[in-house]
């Protein structure tokens, strides 16, 4: 479920050559090739995909703090989309890091209530 959930998180609708490179880099393990491309792809328009993507990337290079940051951007931008499936997504992934990387329960169940 959680391999599925974190795929669907970087298929997105969202298209450009740095979006494509990313989510290709991403599908093949290149957590520092697919940082540079969400990177880009954000450079040229901010979007949630792309700082959804950033954060998943970030996560698997081991940057927690990178990753939670963009992963926030993320929701609010799910959020203000109105896109409630990738709010939850996200905020499942947040969860998993306030839990994980700060030891934080209370704060990560605040995630997902």
């Amino acid at each position: 479920m959680l391999i599925a959930m974190l795929e669907e998180a970087v298929a997105g609708d969202e298209s450009g050559a740095s979006m494509e490179a990313a989510r290709a880099a991403l599908a093949a393990g290149e957590w520092e090739v697919a940082r540079e491309f969400f990177q880009a792809s954000l450079d040229e328009a901010p979007s949630a995909a792309a700082f959804e993507g950033l954060g998943v990337a970030c996560r698997w290079l081991g940057e927690q703090e990178a990753a939670m940051r963009a992963l926030r951007r993320a929701y609010r931008l799910h959020r203000r989309a109105g896109d409630a499936r990738g709010a939850a997504r996200v905020a499942l992934q947040l969860c998993f890091g306030e839990c994980y990387f700060h030891a934080d329960v209370a704060v990560g169940l605040g995630w997902i209530e």
